[in-house]
């Protein structure tokens, strides 16, 4: 089972900086502060971005967008962002994705913040073969300053 997060027409989405995927064997906790390279964003190779879309970049602090995206992690110093103001609004998309767990996956728990006037949506996706994936959940819209998980 692989998850993966993507983002379209949006100002600033944010991911957590602590992704917790569970599989049906050890628990999994991953968060943004060893961040390596676009093909190992947790720097434990449980996520990757710009595999089909455009990359998360991985920060600490603002954005440098005023008037949209968080001002810090959730907690720890990083966190993973797609940044889709001019010249990336509206057709832009983004996707941060997992490596595939073998024995499925029974939850995953994440932050994330919505704030900007042009937020579009977030959406989970899981996938058993990486090539068809199905919505399993969704966020639309600006959701002003607050991390939710």
């Amino acid at each position: 089972m692989l998850v993966k997060s993507a983002a379209t027409s949006a100002d600033v989405v944010s991911a957590s900086t602590t992704a917790a995927p569970t599989a049906h064997g050890p628990l999994y906790t991953s968060s943004f502060e060893s961040y390596t390279s676009d093909s190992d964003v947790s720097g434990d190779g449980v996520w990757q971005t710009g595999v089909n879309y455009e990359p998360f970049l991985v920060i600490s602090g603002s954005t440098g967008t005023s008037n949209s995206g968080p001002s810090a992690a959730y907690s720890g110093s990083y966190y993973a962002y797609c940044e889709t103001n001019q010249p990336n609004n509206p057709a832009v998309g983004f996707d941060l994705q997992s490596m595939e767990f073998s024995g499925g996956i029974e939850s995953i728990t994440f932050y994330y913040n919505a704030y900007g006037a042009g937020i579009g949506t977030m959406y989970l996706q899981a996938s058993s073969e990486g090539a068809s994936w199905s919505t399993i959940w969704s966020k639309s819209g600006n959701l002003g300053q607050t991390w939710f998980a």
